[in-house]
């Protein structure tokens, strides 16, 4: 779609219906790379489930599965401020990108941060309240997962900032490490340590991202 309309897009300012190949190349370009940028990150949310099944008891997966949507809660807020960012991204160049996707960066890491704190504090009776006390295994992994929640926090602020100076083929490169990384990590961690292996694999994984992102920023 970004190609054909890329063919027929504006030559100055005047409509023109002579194909711009190079023009539609560069979204169709474009559009692939965030397009394998989405797919990596749909398998990320659900390979470590799949390695799990083959290695892990059925009931640490119910345990390591209510951490992780407990943990993804805190995600919230950062989703929040991006809806914030985007559209002010856009009316900005250069420094002033830098600048309020920085800023907002590390608004959205304190506040993931200090409820990352705060529900690491309030684990056991949450997630008693939550399923029960069957599920109170579920902690160890919450902790886990917490310290790549609070990086995944920030990292979410900054990759707004690098879409927005189109650094398309970075991200694109961030994704395909982390997807790698990720299935590294499970295929190493989970079959030695269950559950508590597939944890660290995804924080892991959010660590790196936010690695790769920040030094995407600062060149």
């Amino acid at each position: 779609l970004a190609a054909g309309v890329g063919l027929v897009l504006l030559r100055g300012a005047w409509i023109s219906w002579r194909p711009d190949v190079s023009r539609g190349w560069g979204y169709l370009r474009t559009g692939l790379l965030l397009h394998f940028g989405v797919i990596a990150l749909f398998v990320l949310q659900r390979v470590d489930y799949l390695f799990m099944k083959e290695w892990v008891p059925l009931r640490e997966v119910g345990c390591y599965a209510m951490a992780v949507v407990l943990s993804e809660l805190l995600l919230l807020m950062p989703v929040a401020l991006r809806s914030y960012l985007f559209p002010a991204a856009t009316r900005e160049t250069g420094e002033g990108l830098d600048v309020l996707a920085a800023k907002i960066s590390r608004h959205s890491f304190l506040i993931v941060l200090v409820s990352a704190l705060v529900m690491a504090a309030v684990a056991r009776p949450l997630i008693e309240l939550w399923g029960g006390k069957a599920f109170l295994p579920a902690r160890s992994y919450l902790w886990l997962l917490l310290p790549g929640i609070v990086a995944a926090g920030m990292s979410d602020q900054l990759f707004v900032g690098l879409l927005c100076r189109r650094r398309f083929s970075w991200l694109f490169l961030v994704g395909g490490v982390r997807l790698v990384t990720a299935l590294l990590a499970y295929a190493l961690m989970v079959p030695a340590w269950g559950a508590v292996g597939a944890a660290g694999a995804k924080s892991l994984s959010y660590l790196v991202v936010l690695g790769m992102i920040l030094a995407g920023f600062l060149r």
